[in-house]
Parts: C-alpha cells; structure tokens; sequence
C-alpha cells in the first residue's frame, strides 16, 4: 500500500509548507490517505507533527471522520509515543481542540477483543495532563473496556507492569 502525497506531508519534514502546497493545488483534506481509511490528520498525530494537525484543523479537517475499528483523532492522540517530538502543551492544545469538535473521550473503538477509549489510553501512555483534560471534558474512568476492564484497571495494571520491571 502506497501512501497519497497528502499523507505523506502530513508525517514529512516541513508538513505544514508542504500540506499547504498540496492544498492549494486541490488536494482534498479529508479524504481516506491509509489503509484503514486514515486522515492526513491522523496521520500527522501519529507522527507527533501535531502543529500540522492543527494546521489541518484550522483548514477544515473533519476531526470527528472514524477510521480502522472505530477509532478516531482523539484516540489517536491518547495513544501516540511520548518520543523525542512529544510536546505536552501542544497536545493538551490540540486534545482541548477535538474535545470543541465533539469527539468524546469515551468512545470505544470497536477492535474485536480491545474496546479502548481515549481515556484508557491516555492511562496506558501515561499521560496525566491528557487524563485530567479528558476528566474535565465528561471522561468516564468507569467506562469498560472489551475485557471488561476499566481505566482505573488500567492503571493499576500499568503499574504492577512498571513495579515488575523494576524489582521483578
């Protein structure tokens, strides 16, 4: 499978010159780039190019267009690597603008056996401001998972994994 070349600026060196440039020559903003029917702004969050994607927000970019097993930017951005490229402040800027586009930190994907929402992978990635933020906006840690487990499950099944790691 080969990547369009909206996705591929969406991820690229310099994404928001180059979407730009594509944009400006009709390149289409919301249409299925990946496999799984990924947005360039999907894209870009997985890439932690999230000033992109919030260049793509301030485009038009649908935030609330679901992909694979249900899921959807907000899920994406609870669950993307805190690598090198990780910004906090950007993140909770950006989160703070999905949640306005009535994307729920609720909502399960439908991934046979999974069922994560955004909050449980917000706990997953350790991500306590994401959290706190999901919390403020109706985050529901109660919500059950496909295996019927919670985020407070989560949790504590996060930090038994830490606790083995370190004394195991």
């Amino acid at each position: 499978f080969q990547l369009s070349l909206l996705a591929t600026a969406a991820i690229g060196a310099h994404a928001q010159t180059m979407l730009q440039l594509l944009l400006d020559h009709g390149a289409r903003l919301d249409a299925p780039l990946g496999e799984a029917g990924e947005s360039a702004l999907v894209y870009a969050i997985r890439a932690n190019h999230l000033g992109a994607a919030q260049f793509l927000l301030a485009q038009g970019a649908k935030a609330d267009l679901p992909f694979g097993a249900g899921e959807t930017a907000l899920s994406e951005l609870a669950k993307s690597a805190k690598d090198k490229d990780h910004n906090s402040e950007q993140e909770l800027a950006l989160a703070a603008q999905l949640l306005a586009h009535q994307l729920s930190p609720n909502t399960a994907d439908t991934q046979p056996g999974r069922g994560m929402t955004p909050l449980m992978w917000a706990v997953l990635t350790n991500k306590p401001e994401l959290i706190a933020l999901f919390k403020a906006h109706g985050g529901d840690s109660s919500v059950k998972n496909a295996k019927g487990q919670d985020a407070i499950a989560k949790l504590d099944q996060l930090l038994q994994s830490v606790f083995l790691d370190m004394f195991g």
